[in-house]
């Protein structure tokens, strides 16, 4: 019996490691470990004032604060049953549009086109082989960066959406300076998905030889269109049939979580299906699955060149890297549309929220996947519990079996010794999904014996 493990997973969110067990016949077990330490959010959050939860969330990770910060006023509005004024709604797509700018922009640069390009030692060859390309993209991440900080308040951990709608008004001159370099950062962002799409096309039987399983999507949906922040939940089958549409307030209807022996990370699945067959993945692909279309643009144009290259429905992990090129620009689409909006600059930015003893959910599209935040609070407004389900974890399960199913296909180089190799195929593969890991660790209950 041989033992691998891959630790750590290289160029991720966080910290998660690889354990693989092999015989001479067979792949005997996988560990996906997950093990960044928990953050017990959920348990910090009971007894705070709800309107405090909003700025503390989005201190769970710095690289999606701002969607955590935008579900979790969203649940304590859904809760107290306040609705915000038009352009405080406005200026909350920005910032998500912004999140996903920044996020997306990274791991497409930094991360996967190492991947792509076959650079085993990642950015480092990278940095040297495209030099200028990696100077493009940290300009256009600064740019959404630029959306943040005006929108946000701050670099990272936002701070400005509060329950009835946000904490101040979009300054008309800035958003003059934000239009001005759009075109530049736009043309960036083409750029990034150009060179994706063109380097796997030209390579596909290299990168499309790890395993494609076919599983269930969810996402949030608009009138069956992408949407970021607002919108149904739809969950689809592999074929592409609808299989659940629903409000998200009526999510734990359908999605359940267990948990895990072997990671910090709680394992959802949906109900219907239960534990076993209920694996579902959220993200850029389930996005890109589920929508219909994503309005006029060049990121319509991706979308249906990715659907006639990879098909209509799409499950091999490594197109996540194409449905998160896609993503990239119509993120920057939306900033442009969002920019030129009139309502967004308007003063009239808050409605007033009453506490109240209530439940209430708030989800959005995190760059990871759907973000749920699900809260109840008293009568004087104090959360009294609080649940998260987090896109990374809805993805672990996929994940996991997926990593097994190639371990499987790479037995024979394993056994002749070429474990560089299948450890780097290996984190290809997990590299695809782009995990957060810091979002997330969940609660371990821990049971002693004396």
């Amino acid at each position: 019996m041989k033992e691998l493990v891959l630790q750590p997973v290289t160029r991720i969110e966080g910290h998660a490691r690889v354990y693989i067990r092999i015989s001479e016949e067979a792949v005997q077990d996988v560990q996906l470990n997950v093990i960044e330490s928990p953050r017990f959010f959920e348990r910090l959050l009971v007894g705070r004032p709800a309107e405090e939860a909003p700025r503390l969330t989005a201190r769970i990770c710095g690289v999606c604060h701002a969607t955590h910060h935008l579900a979790s006023v969203k649940a304590v509005e859904a809760a107290w049953e306040a609705t915000p004024p038009a352009s405080a709604r406005l200026a909350r797509e920005l910032l998500l549009a912004s999140n996903h700018v920044t996020s997306h922009c990274l791991h497409l640069a930094l991360l996967s086109l190492p991947d792509l390009m076959r650079l085993k030692k990642g950015v480092v060859s990278l940095i040297e082989e495209r030099r200028q390309l990696v100077r493009e993209a940290f300009k256009l991440h600064e740019y959404g960066l630029k959306i943040t900080r005006e929108i946000g308040g701050r670099d990272v951990h936002s701070i400005t959406a509060l329950p009835g709608g946000m904490s101040v008004a979009v300054d008309g001159s800035k958003v003059e300076g934000l239009r001005q370099g759009w075109e530049e950062a736009y043309a960036v962002a083409t750029s990034l998905a150009d060179l994706a799409f063109e380097t796997l096309e030209a390579q596909p039987s290299i990168f499309l030889e790890a395993p494609s399983t076919p599983t269930c999507y969810m996402a949030l949906h608009r009138s069956g269109g992408h949407s970021l922040y607002e919108g149904a939940l739809r969950v689809i089958t592999p074929e592409g049939t609808v299989m659940h549409d629903f409000d998200v307030a009526e999510y734990s209807r359908y999605v359940a979580e267990e948990s895990s022996e072997h990671s910090y990370v709680k394992y959802p699945y949906l109900i219907t299906l239960g534990p076993e067959r209920g694996r579902y993945r959220v993200g850029p692909l389930a996005r890109a699955n589920i929508a219909a279309s994503f309005g006029e643009g060049k990121a319509e144009e991706y979308l249906g060149r990715l659907r006639r290259r990879f098909g209509r429905i799409v499950h091999h992990p490594m197109l996540y890297h194409l449905a998160r090129a896609t993503e990239l620009v119509k993120a920057m689409e939306s900033v442009r549309a969002l920019l030129d909006d009139p309502v967004l600059v308007s003063n009239d930015l808050f409605t007033e929220a009453r506490p109240k003893r209530a439940r209430g959910v708030g989800v959005v599209e995190a760059p990871r996947g759907s973000l749920i935040h699900d809260y109840e609070t008293d009568s004087d407004g104090l959360v009294t519990r609080a649940n998260l389900i987090v896109a990374t974890s809805q993805n672990v399960p996929s994940m996991e079996a997926e990593v097994k199913d190639y371990a499987s296909r790479l037995l024979p180089k394993m056994l002749l010794g070429d474990l560089e190799e299948a450890s780097w195929r290996i984190e290809t593969l997990v590299r695809a999904y782009d995990p957060c890991l810091s979002c997330a660790t969940h609660f371990v209950e821990v049971e002693t014996t004396s």
